[in-house]
């Protein structure tokens, strides 16, 4: 009795002892011994494989619970509706008499729904029209191809609404079917009721437009609301027709009832239009004739007899409605340009002819040119104002005339004004000149002004006036200067008595000379009369004092030769050295220098006299320019291959190997130092831009360095933090060491990936490394084999405490409930176990009893001891050695011939047939624990 409490304890039932199965052949049992198999056999797959031998269709619809109630296990049930359906296939049971012969659709559809057989399925189903037994399908059927087919039949609208609730948290398929299928119902009856709020809004509309008074519109507005109502009517209910029908009939006893007046009414409006539009056509008339009195000759007598029948057909019209103010201008307006241009006519014939007649006038220079311009601007001033669009060509072409000549006018008026003003200036300019006392340039500019009135026909008052003034001051000034001159004459006679024996430079001294006689000149110009004799003794005086300069400037015309033929030498030299100089071997530096020697050459040649070195110099010019051509070109060549190394240098700051990137502009240095000059200018541009491709390519070759040095350090500070990591996850022990698997896998990655570490630690650090690597495998390996040790060691703890429970119970022994509690506290203790070791322990618990046989047990466990020295080929004591050598005896009958399985797969089992023994005595069970125990680890390593 205690026994089965505690086997209740623990949620287990005792175990049966197996029992040995015995082979059928199905093949010779009948029906009845079938079926009596299937129902009362304990080996499901015997009882499976009876069902197959069984063809007979009412027999396998009893045993599937589909004809008659069965016992039978759903497994059992399950494999009959297989058969049925295999058979169905097969063609052995007719498909269709069997869908007649079970009545419960639920359980035909599900027996279908395994056949292959499609139609037959199909055709079942759609026989079903009943609503609710679709809804009941759709529910409750064994498949979910069922289910949807049922829902996809139904089609009643309550049907579907309460079978969207019972299948909310079932079939979601199917739920989705029903769900479409409401919203479809409902989309239905949306589109309904629009169709029909559409159908009374046009309703409503009649109704209120029946009671509206009747206007311009009413007719139009009735017809249009009739229109709508015939394309709605279809769709209307009898309530809203009957409404319509009242609606146009009050609508048309409006329309019938429409008093006389409001016809006169309309019938006046329909006047006052036509008058309207009548006037508009006036005006187009009158327009159209202003267009052809302007462009062409017209009869004046008849246009204007037609312009009183148009003034009374516009009298006529506004009897039957008054014109607008803005109408009423417009004509007015027209026939006073009309009759302003019939009057031009008389006058002056057509715009055309008008415009002929000026032209004539203005080319003939004609007095009344100015008479016509007044009057041909005037008209077509008024013209132009009474067309708002485009106006006609010959108003635009006479605007033309005119404002041309207005143009030649305002020309020729500023010119007048402008030699006016030139005259102003001039007689103010003389005036100023007189004031300062000088004659001879007042008497030109008089001359200029006389030039001046050539061009003038008349003179202004006031500029006639200041000009008779003029004249008169240089009369009196003329005068005065034949008084004053000679005692200015006798002061530079004096004057260059003093220079006589000068002993000044003889360019000093004829600057002098000159500065008198330019005096005299002055003092003689513009005089009436000159003093002969005078004059003689001055010149005499001039040439006496001017000797000396003239012996000197002989002795500088004859250096100035030499100097000449000094320069021609030079030219002759530099041509002869141009023409013949190895220019494919030339020493560019003495070319430079020959240049500047000929340069410092040319100018120690002065003076020299200057119209006749002239072409001397450009001779001398061009020579040297040839020779500088020559410098060019190689200047020229020079900078092209420097800017060639530049662009070779440019392409080396892009080379990703710095070092070679170094080592090739070095050696473009070394090209551009071989290379010679070019022009100053260009040659520093070069150089600097060579030079920071230069430099950008060692900056380069330095940051590199400085970054691949920093990604060493870097690299080798990550690969150090990965060993550390490595070595602090193999201090971790038990499930944590295992969990940090992953990490180590990431960590292999992470080393593998960084890159290239300082070459002097390159094999030290890869060597930690795999050394961090080894401990924590060696590690983790230590784990397993301890974790897997543990798992027995766990097993036989348990079995230990269920020994000396059930041994505790032989000796007589009942635990009470604390006790019991205990027990099993210690067993739910180990969490960890081999694969069936729980259960073994459970089973071995169930089975403890009080009457257990002590010496049998302790038999068993020595024997599985041999068995487990045999496999492990250990040592067994001499008492034991017979039992071991009748052991092995059996072994070799009862596996000849067959296979045997591995060392460490046998001493498990010898574990769990460990377990299953009973209780022992502690005395005897610790030293063969030992010995077994010893021969598991044997076999374990």
């Amino acid at each position: 009795m205690f026994m089965s409490f505690f086997a209740r304890l623990l949620g287990k039932k005792p175990q049966p002892k197996p029992v040995e199965k015995k082979s059928t052949n199905l093949e010779v049992l009948s029906l009845d011994a079938l079926v009596a198999v299937i129902k009362s056999g304990d080996d499901e797959a015997l009882r499976i494989a009876a069902i197959q031998k069984i063809t007979d269709q009412e027999t396998l619809l009893s045993l599937a619970g589909i004809t008659e109630a069965s016992n039978l296990n759903a497994g059992i049930q399950k494999a009959a509706k297989q058969r049925l359906a295999n058979l169905v296939d097969s063609g052995a049971i007719n498909g269709e008499q069997l869908s007649q012969r079970i009545s419960d659709k639920m359980a035909l559809f599900a027996l279908l729904g395994l056949t292959n057989n499609k139609q037959l399925f199909d055709d079942a189903f759609n026989a079903i029209t009943d609503q609710a037994e679709l809804a009941k399908f759709a529910v409750d059927g064994a498949t979910s191809k069922l289910r949807q087919h049922a829902a996809e039949k139904i089609t009643d609208k309550d049907i579907l609404q309460q079978l969207l609730k019972d299948t909310k948290t079932k079939d979601k398929t199917v739920f989705k079917i029903v769900k479409e299928k409401c919203d479809a119902f409902k989309e239905d009856e949306k589109r309904s009721a629009e169709i029909l709020a559409s159908v009374a809004a046009v309703v409503q509309s009649l109704e209120q437009h029946s009671n509206r008074p009747f206007d311009g519109q009413f007719v139009a507005k009735f017809t249009y609301l009739q229109q709508q109502w015939d394309t709605k009517k279809a769709d209307a209910n009898s309530e809203l027709i009957e409404r319509v029908a009242q609606a146009v009939k009050k609508a048309q006893l409006t329309i019938d009832n429409i008093s006389a007046e409001e016809v006169a009414q309309e019938k006046q409006r329909k006047a006052e239009t036509a008058a309207a539009e009548e006037r508009q056509a006036h005006i187009q008339q009158l327009q159209s004739i202003l267009v052809s009195v302007v462009s062409s000759e017209v009869n004046v007598e008849e246009t204007q007899a037609l312009l009183k029948l148009l003034n009374s057909a516009w009298e006529s019209l506004a009897a039957v409605k008054a014109p607008s103010a803005s109408e009423q201008k417009i004509v007015n307006n027209l026939h006073r340009v009309i009759a302003d241009e019939l009057a031009n006519h008389s006058a002056h014939g057509s715009l055309a002819a008008h415009k002929t007649r000026f032209e004539q006038l203005v080319t003939d220079a004609s007095a009344d040119a100015n008479t016509y311009y007044q009057s041909l601007k005037k008209r077509v001033n008024g013209l132009a104002a009474s067309f708002k669009e485009e106006l006609p060509e010959v108003i635009t072409s006479a605007q033309a005339t005119y404002q041309e000549w207005e143009k030649a006018a305002e020309k020729k008026a500023a010119e007048i004004q402008s030699a006016q003003r030139h005259i102003a200036g001039l007689i103010r300019k003389a005036n100023e000149t007189v004031s300062s006392g000088v004659l001879g340039k007042a008497l030109g500019i008089r001359r200029a002004i006389d030039e001046k009135l050539q061009s003038l026909e008349q003179l202004p008052n006031y500029l006639a006036n200041q000009l008779e003034q003029l004249d008169e001051t240089l009369t009196k000034l003329q005068d005065w200067k034949d008084y004053a001159v000679q005692p200015k004459k006798h002061e530079l006679i004096a004057q260059l008595e003093a220079l006589a024996g000068s002993k000044e430079h003889p360019e000093t001294l004829a600057n002098k000379i000159k500065r008198i006689q330019d005096e005299w000149r002055a003092l003689s110009k513009g005089g009436k009369d000159q003093d002969q004799e005078l004059w003689e003794k001055f010149h005499d005086l001039a040439q006496k004092v001017y000797q000396p300069c003239r012996d000197y400037f002989a002795e500088q015309a004859t250096l100035r030769q030499n100097n000449l033929n000094s320069c021609k030498q030079l030219v002759a030299q530099l041509k002869d050295y141009l023409e013949n100089h190895d220019w494919l071997n030339a020493n560019w530096k003495e070319v430079e220098k020959v240049m500047r020697v000929a340069r410092s050459e040319w100018r120690n040649y002065t003076p020299t006299d200057r119209a006749a070195t002239q072409p001397i110099l450009t001779e001398f010019e061009n020579v040297l320019a040839g020779i500088q051509q020559k410098l060019h070109d190689e200047y020229a060549k020079n900078a092209l291959l420097k800017k060639e190394l530049i662009t070779q240098a440019q392409q080396l700051v892009g080379l990703d190997d710095s070092r070679k990137a170094t080592d090739e502009i070095k050696k473009l240095q070394t090209r551009w130092q071989a290379i010679g000059a070019s022009l100053r200018k260009e040659e520093q541009q070069l150089w600097h831009e060579f030079r920071d491709v230069c430099d950008a390519v060692f900056a380069k070759r330095q940051q590199q360095s400085a970054e691949f040095k920093a990604e060493l350090d870097a690299n080798l500070t990550n690969a150090k933090n990965l060993i550390a990591e490595l070595s602090s996850l193999s201090s971790l022990t038990a499930q944590a060491l295992t969990d940090a698997r992953k990490r180590v896998d990431e960590i292999r990655q992470e080393f593998t990936g960084l890159g290239q570490l300082p070459k002097t630690q390159v094999n030290e650090i890869k060597t930690a490394f795999n050394q961090a690597i080894e401990v924590f495998e060696k590690k983790i390996k230590d784990e397993r084999v301890a974790l897997k040790q543990q798992i027995w060691v766990n097993l036989f703890a348990a079995n230990k405490i269920v020994n000396d429970y059930e041994l505790a119970l032989v000796k007589g022994k009942l635990p009470d409930l604390a006790d019991q509690a205990e027990l099993q506290t210690q067993i739910d203790s180990f969490t960890q176990w081999p694969a069936g070791g729980l259960k073994a322990i459970q089973q071995k618990l169930a089975r403890a009893r009080g009457d257990a046989d002590l010496t049998e047990n302790l038999n068993a466990l020595r024997e599985l001891c041999v068995r487990a020295d045999i496999l492990t080929d250990s040592a067994t004591p001499a008492s034991e050695q017979a039992l071991r050598t009748a052991f092995q005896v059996n072994q070799l009958q009862q596996n000849f011939g067959r296979k045997t399985q591995d060392v460490a797969t046998e001493i498990e089992n010898l574990v769990f047939d460990w377990v299953a023994v009973g209780a022992v005595d502690s005395k005897d069970y610790e030293p063969l624990f030992e010995r077994f125990n010893a021969c598991r680890l044997k076999a374990a390593n």
